[in-house]
């Protein structure tokens, strides 16, 4: 259909309507790009943001007390390429740990989490098994239960580095000294964890 405009005045007057309706809808779109995803600053206005997501690589610090709480223990023990989902935590882990002979599976990968302000943090005040289906070969008598005691399964210790759920300890490894930097290391915390080994399954 084609428009006839009386005089050029009305033809001038709907072209600014028009142009102002549509600078209006192209504000409404740009803002609602906006929302959608960052913007940054360049010279020739606003673009897209490139935005790097990935595993957080632990500090240079804690990889080296890693590495020689490795090498005091003879234990292969290694530290996550990132944290654990929703946290700052860094697990560190040895594959193919022996077991004591009472439990239902003679190794799996033992662990505990330290966070990334370690050494001012001590590591976490528990440790794990992993997989998580663990239990002791003979009922304790004490409790009547095939339950490792003081241990039960949690899917979020390791989320995002673990497959699936671990059996964690809640043992307070520290309850009795506190986590001194200047003193204790990972060496240290893995003697509480061996000593939580040697101890009966009844409080």
């Amino acid at each position: 259909m084609v428009l006839r405009y009386a005089n050029s005045g009305t033809r001038i007057v709907l072209m600014a309507l028009r142009h102002k309706k549509l600078t209006r809808r192209g504000r409404k779109f740009v803002q609602f790009q906006m929302t959608k995803r960052p913007n940054c600053m360049r010279v020739s206005g606003f673009v897209p943001c490139l935005t790097k997501e990935g595993p957080v690589p632990a500090p240079d610090h804690l990889i080296k007390a890693v590495a020689e709480l490795a090498r005091e223990t003879e234990e292969p023990f290694r530290i996550s390429d990132g944290v654990v989902l929703g946290t700052e935590m860094y697990l560190v882990t040895a594959a193919n740990y022996q077991l004591p002979a009472r439990y239902t599976r003679q190794v799996a990968t033992l662990g505990f989490r330290v966070p990334s302000s370690f050494p001012d943090a001590g590591p976490e005040d528990s440790f794990f098994l992993w997989p998580a289906d663990i239990k002791l070969t003979v009922a304790d008598p004490i409790r009547n239960s095939n339950d490792i005691n003081r241990a039960g399964v949690d899917p979020s210790i390791a989320k995002g580095i673990l497959d699936g759920a671990v059996l964690s300890f809640s043992w307070h490894l520290w309850n009795k000294v506190p986590w001194e930097r200047r003193k204790h290391t990972l060496v240290d915390h893995y003697r509480h964890v061996l000593r939580r080994f040697e101890m009966q399954e009844h409080d």
